[in-house]
C-alpha cells in the first residue's frame, strides 16, 4: 500500500496540490503507519490489481476503504464497505 501511496503521490495532477515534496508526506505516513503481514486471499475486485486493498481491510478489520477508485466505487456487490473521500468527509467532517 505505501509504494501505491508513494506512485501516486508523485503524479503531476497530486503533486500540484502539495506544499512540501513527495518525499515529506511519505516520511510523515511511513510514521504512523501500521505494518501488517497480509495473505493475498481474495479475489474478485473489479481489477485484479485491487485485490490486496480488500485483502487489508478483511484481515485488519478495517471498517472499510476510502478510495477515489472509479471501478471499486461502482462495484455492484464488493465485500467490504466502500465510500469516496466526498461521502467520507460529508460522514466523518473534519
Amino acid at each position: 500500500m505505501l509504494s501505491e501511496f508513494s506512485s501516486v503521490i508523485k503524479r503531476e495532477r497530486i503533486r500540484q496540490f502539495l506544499s512540501k515534496p513527495p518525499e515529506f508526506y511519505l516520511e510523515e505516513i511511513s510514521e504512523i503507519l501500521n505494518f501488517y503481514d497480509i495473505e493475498k486471499r481474495f479475489v474478485g475486485s473489479p481489477d485484479i490489481h485491487d485485490d490486496y486493498l480488500i485483502d487489508i481491510i478483511l484481515q485488519t478489520n478495517a471498517i472499510g476503504l476510502v478510495t477515489g477508485d472509479k471501478a471499486l466505487l461502482a462495484w455492484k456487490e464488493p465485500a467490504i464497505q466502500i465510500v469516496s473521500w466526498l461521502d467520507f468527509q460529508m460522514t466523518y467532517p473534519l
